[in-house]
């Protein structure tokens, strides 16, 4: 007590079990993990609970802090109740709670995430006019091409891309350091670069340690911010490029360009371009970066025409090659001599 060192004991408040928790099972995770931990925590948890000893927390105090989250993103909810989940599968562990009371916890139903698409062809062709001219058409079109993450084409440097490639191993971070490393191991990678960017990169090439995307000095890495600016610009020209009217300069309603177009949609546009060019999904998520196939196969099975029609001809020219040679062969070897 004199050193200030809280005892490990059923009689503990969740707080300072949460703090302990911490402190031995979560001191190495990447930084923003962490930050999202203290925020839930400093947000969530505490508040509805923090106080209580560890021994009296029932499910019912759980699910009351999940269902004042049901207003929030699907993703926020999973955090959350994966989160619950640890804390008290560790406190039960160490024999802290004689029951985990979060073991039969529910998720509630969260608010919908805003559904990520690709790019309608409308909407590709005046991506491309405007990335002709745009400040921001080079990170534009890295994306659109290459389906690199908005914090990975900040990181780029021109020495990344060799041979026809780019080459991945490192990431924008929260912070707005460049950190080298990607967002999972399966970050790490290159990606081949089609020759109509290929074109367009060896226009623009500096020297080697120079970031191939920068912000309006011309050499400083974009940031979360910048990003933001420079796609908000984008989608101005992209208005203006459409035929909507403009005051000052500023386009103004109606818009021409959907609400729900975004950044990430370019990303989307990438891997839908692969199923549609045939590229198998274990491929696929390679290119994209995904650790877990099952991210992949969430675009691959929203299936286009596109996709459709190839493995119609795919099909119809193995009936035709294979079925049909496989018939005429049996017909032949029926025969009698």
């Amino acid at each position: 007590m004199e050193k200030g060192i809280k005892k490990i004991e059923r009689n503990m408040l969740v707080k300072d079990w949460i703090n302990e928790w911490g402190n031995t099972y979560k001191s190495d995770v990447n930084p923003a993990w962490k930050s999202d931990i203290q925020g839930m925590v400093k947000n969530r948890i505490n508040p509805a609970i923090g106080n209580m000893q560890i021994k009296n927390i029932k499910p019912i105090h759980l699910d009351k802090i999940l269902n004042s989250c049901s207003n929030m993103s699907e993703s926020y909810v999973h955090k959350i109740y994966t989160l619950l989940r640890e804390i008290f599968k560790k406190a039960y562990a160490n024999n802290l709670i004689s029951t985990n009371p979060a073991a039969d916890i529910s998720k509630p139903k969260a608010k919908a995430s805003n559904a990520r698409r690709s790019l309608t062809e409308a909407e590709r062709s005046v991506v491309l006019k405007v990335a002709e001219k745009h400040r921001g058409g080079l990170f534009v079109l890295i994306m659109l091409y290459c389906g690199l993450r908005s914090q990975e084409i900040a990181a780029l440097q021109w020495k990344d891309i060799k041979g026809g490639y780019i080459h991945i191993n490192k990431a924008l971070k929260r912070s707005g350091a460049i950190e080298h490393s990607t967002k999972t191991k399966a970050g790490t990678r290159k990606v081949p670069v089609p020759e109509a960017l290929e074109r367009k990169l060896n226009k623009s090439y500096s020297s080697p340690f120079d970031y191939v995307c920068t912000q309006t000095d011309g050499k400083s890495h974009h940031t979360k911010s910048s990003i933001r600016k420079m796609w908000l610009s984008f989608l101005k020209e992209m208005n203006i490029e459409m035929g909507c009217k403009t005051y000052r300069g500023a386009p103004v309603p109606p818009l021409r360009v959907a609400d729900d177009l975004v950044l990430y949609c370019l990303r989307h546009t990438y891997c839908t371009d692969l199923q549609n060019a045939g590229v198998p999904i274990n491929v696929a998520r390679e290119l994209m970066g995904h650790e877990d196939i099952s991210t992949t196969s969430k675009i691959y099975t929203h299936s286009s025409d596109a996709s459709l029609e190839k493995a119609k001809n795919l099909l119809d020219s193995y009936v035709a090659g294979g079925v049909a040679g496989t018939s005429e062969h049996i017909e032949k070897s029926t025969k009698t001599p």
